[in-house]
C-alpha cells in the first residue's frame, strides 16, 4: 500500500531529516515508527500526504508514484490524526466530523448518515453529542472525535501522530483498544508514530524502529521480544522491561 525508495528529505538548513530511506507497508497492516525525537518519525508521516515533497527518492501508494497525484486527491483519501486533536472550536462535534465529506462534495444526507454512524462507532452516541462543541467534552471525548473526523470520508490509509499520547493511562488503552478493532473491522491501512514503546508493541503488526533519519530495523512484536538483532533494538526493549521489572518488585514480599 505504501513505499518508499531510497527516500531523502532536507530542510532548508541541508541536514537530511530522512536519509535514503526504504520500507514498506502492506494493505490493512498497522506499522508503528519509533525512535527518538528528531529520527524523522512525523517527517515520515508528512511525506506520505505530501505535507512535506522528498527531496530525492520515490513515494508510491498502491502502486501510484505521489509525486504524479494531485495533492488535494490524494489527502482526501488518508485520514490524519494529530495528538492535539486540532478540533475547530466554533463547531459542533457534527461539523467537525463532516468537514471532509462537505469539502468532497457529498450530499447532506450522506454526510449526516456518516457522522452519525462514526460517532456511534466510537462511542460518543450522536444524540447525545452531535450538537456539542469540542470544549464540552473530556480529552478522550475530543480524540475520539478527531478519529471519527479523520475516518469521515472513507480513506484507505490512516496516518496518526502521537494520537494517545495526551490521554491519560485508562483513557488512552481503551481508545488504543477502540481503534485497533475500528483498524481492523474497516480494513485499514495504519501508520502510527509513537514513543511509547509498549503501544507499539500491543497495538502493532510491525513495528519500524528509526534512527537518525533511518529505519534501522523492522519486525514484528513477537520478534522484536524474542529475537533482538542489534544494540538499538535491545536499548529500546529495556525500557519496556525494565517497568516490568520495576512492577514485579513492587508486589514481591519485603
Amino acid at each position: 500500500m505504501i513505499r518508499f525508495e531510497n527516500v531523502t528529505h532536507r530542510y532548508a538548513s541541508k541536514q537530511a531529516v530522512l536519509a535514503d530511506t526504504s520500507f514498506t507497508v502492506q494493505p490493512r497492516e498497522l506499522v508503528a515508527l519509533v525512535g527518538p525525537s528528531g529520527s524523522g518519525k512525523t517527517t515520515t508521516l508528512k511525506l506520505i500526504n505530501r505535507l512535506l515533497e522528498p527531496s530525492s527518492g520515490r513515494i508510491s501508494i498502491d502502486g501510484k508514484d505521489t509525486s504524479q497525484l494531485d495533492p488535494i486527491q490524494l489527502r482526501r483519501g488518508i485520514g490524519y490524526v494529530l495528538q492535539r486533536f486540532g478540533l475547530f472550536p466554533h463547531m459542533t462535534l457534527a461539523e467537525n466530523v463532516a468537514v471532509g465529506p462537505r469539502l468532497a462534495g457529498w450530499p447532506a444526507s450522506e454526510i449526516s448518515a456518516r457522522t452519525d454512524e462514526l460517532l456511534e462507532l466510537l462511542g460518543l452516541p450522536p444524540a447525545e453529542y452531535r450538537s456539542r462543541f469540542p470544549r464540552e467534552l473530556s480529552g478522550g471525548q475530543e480524540q475520539r472525535v478527531g478519529v471519527a473526523r479523520a475516518l469521515a470520508a472513507r480513506p484507505q490509509i490512516m496516518l496518526m501522530d502521537e494520537p494517545f499520547g495526551a490521554l491519560d493511562p485508562v483513557t488512552r488503552e481503551h481508545l488504543q483498544a477502540t481503534y485497533r478493532r475500528i483498524h481492523d473491522e474497516l480494513k485499514l491501512t495504519t501508520v502510527l508514530v509513537t514513543h511509547d514503546v509498549t503501544e507499539a508493541l500491543w497495538l502493532a503488526d510491525r513495528v519500524l524502529l528509526m534512527d537518525k533519519g533511518q529505519v534501522v530495523h523492522a519486525a514484528s512484536p513477537r520478534e522484536l521480544l524474542t529475537l533482538p538483532q542489534s544494540p538499538s533494538v535491545t536499548q529500546l526493549l529495556e525500557i519496556p522491561r525494565r517497568q516490568l521489572e520495576r512492577l514485579a518488585a513492587l508486589t514481591r514480599e519485603p
